[in-house]
């Protein structure tokens, strides 16, 4: 009888012991299906990196939560969590070639995001993505998600993805404030109207750093919940100009008004 007990507790444990093994490795024989052979992941409360290197998958990953707690406040939206219950994928392939075949690349790229499902691509060497490209991608993401897939204005979307780069203030603000000083950049009234990017390199360099600095310049007007007010309205509808009126009141009369502290703050601040 004891022997008989004891081989079924036995088929039990085993029994046991493949569920817990099939639970933790299918989303890994997913990852391998789907994105080719990664064998290795690396799970966070909102990411998990499918990968072949551990060190860098450990760094890659701690970023990746840093950047999304600190976009999501930027956004004025602390308790949305989008990824709290679903963690987002991160596939971190060997190299470009692996990168470019597995995740449909295009060939210029170091990183790439999808939003259906989604998910974010690059591979070991990828220059700057951790600081740059993630962020700035990641920012695109929680913003499309935040606002239910409805359009966002371009200078928008590029501007908050652009002030989320580690490198924005260190290295670009002192080529904005040149920038205004020789009077060649673009007009705010322009820039609020794009719907489509410029055809002159140049010009998309100003049109970036332009839409970084308005963010940062809205954001530091006001409260931090007029910038809050100001997403919600685009949300609802509200083209940039009325959204402003709509958040900041009388604080911007007229557009005139309005790029002149704009030129001011950057002068001052940059």
């Amino acid at each position: 009888m004891k022997e008989v007990k004891h081989k079924v507790i036995t088929r039990v444990l085993l029994f046991c012991l493949v569920l817990l093994f099939n639970m933790e490795t299918a989303p890994l024989v997913s990852a391998q299906q789907k994105f080719g052979n990664l064998p290795q992941y690396l799970k966070r409360e909102h990411f998990i990196i499918y990968h072949d290197n551990r060190i860098l998958a450990h760094t890659l990953i701690d970023k990746a939560e840093h950047y999304y707690r600190q976009v999501l406040k930027d956004l004025g939206a602390e308790n949305f969590d989008p990824f709290s219950k679903r963690p987002c994928p991160i596939y971190l392939y060997k190299n470009k070639r692996d990168y470019i075949e597995s995740a449909h690349a295009p060939a210029w790229s170091s990183g790439i995001a999808r939003y259906n499902p989604p998910r974010f691509a690059t591979y070991e060497g990828a220059r700057n993505f951790k600081d740059t490209i993630f962020p700035h991608e990641l920012t695109h993401l929680l913003l499309f998600i935040l606002m239910e897939g409805r359009p966002i204005p371009l200078w928008l979307n590029e501007g908050l993805a652009q002030y989320e780069e580690a490198d924005f203030g260190r290295t670009k603000k002192p080529h904005l404030k040149r920038i205004i000083k020789r009077g060649s950049y673009i007009k705010l009234g322009e820039l609020f109207d794009m719907q489509t990017y410029p055809e002159d390199k140049q010009k998309i360099d100003f049109f970036y750093l332009e839409s970084a600095a308005m963010i940062e310049f809205l954001k530091k007007e006001g409260s931090g919940e007029s910038f809050d007010l100001f997403l919600l309205k685009i949300k609802r509808g509200l083209d940039t100009k009325a959204a402003l009126r709509e958040a900041y009141g009388d604080k911007f009369s007229d557009m005139e008004t309005l790029e002149q502290r704009w030129i001011e703050f950057i002068e001052k601040c940059y």
